[in-house]
């Protein structure tokens, strides 16, 4: 196994996506590109021969797992800088450009955005684990390309690479920490990081003979695309919950009073597919709710066991959870949202260990259904919770009518069973783990509950 290490000069990334969002992780063919280009710049054509040849046995191996810092966007603003074009027959409007007369005016209009943005790393390093063995001349060759690396992001990312040999099982001793986490590949039709394939390499080339190579018909074609020539994947923590779920980030945002729309048309996929996923599943709302700023949007689909489910959480694998995952990532891309649509970001919603902490006291995040009536609702909630999890529910605060901005009541769900919308905040005599959903129609996406910041 190989482990690939960037350590950058800076606490800071700035590589782009193609849209101009900050890209995090690095994608894996970002840096397969970047042995590529410490490859030419060996003097020794024996050397770049091995070396290459090395990458090309990289591309032909799984996405690596990639142990990183954690990272805060740092939202840098835009610049605006001359567009790069040149007109087919000049006008007296475009004139004053050609002639260098900036001083006397500043067109707005010959001007284009230049996205600028990225994120701050919790510390320096990025280890990139590849299974892939390679022979001892490769493998120095590789070392040596690695060093001729300047940077690793953009020009403003200064970085070296080292390449070393890794034990087999050194990925999976690798635990989170307050800075650091471990990210594993999926294979994802809706995903953003560009994975390699074996003949990504081959891409690369033929896009940078277009670019500097001296045949005018080369030269004349068009960018190639990355579609066809990378395998598109979403990174997941390796371990981010102390049971199995995971949140799958949105596309754009959901408004709080249209989730139960979107969260009972995946739950529907899950249930006509439990017999492929073999376990019963069931998907919740991630909401940014219950803080200062919260507005209820939904940004995110969590998967958890069906509370029904009589599994044990620690027989349940990482397999188990790709195939639930799979099915929703499946099931979105064949769902409208909703919108228009915030761009999602990266809230702690996102996060599984939001939903699955362990605490004593809970928050509703959406309403919960049950029957309209306090003294009912508290019984109801006492009998769920000794049963389910052996705890006494010891403080319970209901209300009928929403007050923060992330509360609204849903209205567009038809149910004739009678129940109301509650929003509460309890307290349970022993912390228990979650997702938690309490009441009635959670197929809806109703009853979810968070845990409460800095509660025990």
């Amino acid at each position: 196994m190989l482990a690939i290490d960037v350590h950058w000069y800076r606490n800071s990334y700035h590589g782009l996506r193609a849209d101009g969002t900050a890209e995090w992780p690095p994608s894996p063919a970002r840096l397969l590109g970047a042995l590529m280009a410490g490859a030419y710049r060996l003097q020794d054509p024996t050397a770049r021969e091995h070396a290459l040849a090395a990458i090309r046995r990289i591309s032909a191996a799984p996405p690596p797992v990639l142990d990183v810092p954690e990272v805060r966007p740092l939202n840098i603003p835009d610049t605006y800088t001359e567009k790069t074009w040149s007109p087919v027959r000049i006008t007296a409007s475009d004139a004053k450009n050609w002639l260098n007369l900036e001083h006397l005016s500043m067109p707005t209009s010959s001007r284009a955005a230049k996205p600028q943005d990225g994120v701050a790393l919790a510390d320096s390093r990025l280890t990139a684990y590849v299974d892939v063995d390679l022979p001892a001349t490769q493998f120095d060759s590789l070392v040596a390309a690695a060093a001729e690396v300047p940077y690793f992001g953009r020009s403003h990312d200064p970085a070296d690479i080292v390449v070393r040999r890794a034990e087999k099982d050194e990925p999976a001793q690798l635990a989170p920490t307050g800075t650091r986490r471990t990210l594993r590949p999926r294979q994802s039709r809706r995903g953003d990081i560009r994975g390699w394939l074996p003949h990504t390499v081959d891409w690369y080339e033929a896009n940078h003979a277009r670019i500097l190579g001296e045949d005018p018909a080369i030269n004349s074609l068009p960018p190639i695309p990355a579609d066809g020539n990378v395998e598109w994947l979403r990174y997941v923590p390796a371990k981010d919950a102390d049971g199995p779920c995971e949140i799958i980030p949105l596309d754009s945002s959901v408004p709080h009073h249209r989730i139960p729309g979107v969260i009972a048309q995946i739950n529907q996929v899950l249930r006509d597919n439990t017999d492929s996923l073999e376990l019963p599943w069931l998907a919740f709302a991630a909401t940014v709710s219950a803080h200062a700023h919260a507005d209820g949007r939904c940004v995110g689909v969590g998967i958890t066991l069906h509370p029904a489910a009589d599994v044990d959480p620690v027989s349940v694998g990482p397999e188990h959870l790709d195939r639930a995952a799979g099915a929703v990532e499946a099931a979105l891309t064949g769902i409208t949202l909703p919108g228009p649509g915030r761009r999602v970001g990266q809230p702690a919603a996102l996060t599984a260990n939001k939903w699955t902490r362990s605490s004593s006291r809970w928050v509703s995040v959406t309403p919960l259904r049950e029957f309209p009536d306090d003294r009912v609702l508290e019984a109801k909630l006492t009998e769920a919770l000794r049963g389910r999890f052996g705890v006494e529910l010891t403080r319970l605060a209901c209300r009928r009518l929403p007050i923060h901005d992330y509360e609204a009541v849903w209205s567009e769900v038809t149910l004739h069973d009678g129940f109301g919308q509650w929003w509460l905040e309890m307290e349970l005599s022993e912390p228990i783990a979650g997702p938690l959903l309490l009441g009635a129609s959670n197929e809806f996406g109703f009853g979810l509950l968070q845990p409460v910041e800095g509660a025990v």
